[in-house]
């Protein structure tokens, strides 16, 4: 469930013929973040985004009407949204995390063809996907229950204690910042995970920098 540091942070496109001021790893959501200039582009998230653009009219036709909604793994999406939207914020959190988890972990270079591939929700949901593609799918799901993009962010991050990259969905809620990973169907206060250091994020309004690679990890963010 873990994904190549290279072919993760390659995503950045871009990012190394762009001069910025020094980052240092950090906590999502936290002001002194970097906002990433729009002449740096992230190419699988924009693609992402069209996808997901094309994927809100099945996804509303099938919260709204069961009989347009066959499929079997979309079908429990929507039995556990319409339940979900009866629940306290905390646990429409959880439940999203867990559902999203029941999903097939597949390689992209084992679905795809290729090494690096940001799946939109009904495609992951049909075949499985791999880290990011499972906090797309949860990304998709709380903006349906109402959360704002403001309070979401897929985080690309580097896993220090297992010397991989990952993506996970970090979601900014009664003050804390809570963490939905593919790895734990419990969901985490992201200042529990020490071994987490963030390398940028998105949602669909903006892009962050928190460090470049090859950047020392602070101490206090390692285990």
């Amino acid at each position: 469930m873990s994904c190549p540091l290279s072919s993760r942070f390659v995503a950045l496109g871009v990012l190394a013929c762009v001069t910025f001021a020094p980052a240092m790893a950090s906590v999502p959501f936290d002001a002194h973040v970097q906002v990433l200039p729009e002449e740096v582009r992230l190419p699988r998230w924009e693609a992402a985004l069209r996808g997901i653009q094309q994927d809100r009219v099945v996804m509303r036709t099938c919260l709204d009407d069961a009989d347009q909604c066959t499929p079997p793994r979309l079908a429990a999406w929507r039995q556990m949204m319409l339940a979900a939207a009866r629940a306290p914020w905390h646990e429409k959190l959880e439940a999203v995390n867990t559902f999203v988890n029941q999903v097939p972990y597949v390689r992209d270079l084992d679905r795809f063809g290729v090494v690096d591939y940001w799946a939109p929700p009904l495609q992951f949901f049909a075949g499985g996907g791999d880290c990011e593609d499972y906090a797309i799918a949860k990304y998709v799901s709380l903006r349906k229950l109402g959360l704002p993009a403001e309070r979401l962010r897929i985080v690309v991050l580097e896993d220090v204690a297992r010397g991989l990259a990952h993506a996970i969905l970090a979601v900014r809620l009664d003050g804390e910042v809570w963490v939905l990973d593919n790895y734990y169907d419990a969901i985490a206060r992201f200042s529990e995970l020490t071994h987490y250091a963030p390398y940028y994020a998105v949602n669909e309004d903006q892009r962050w920098l928190h460090r470049l690679p090859g950047e020392p990890v602070p101490a206090g963010r390692t285990h």
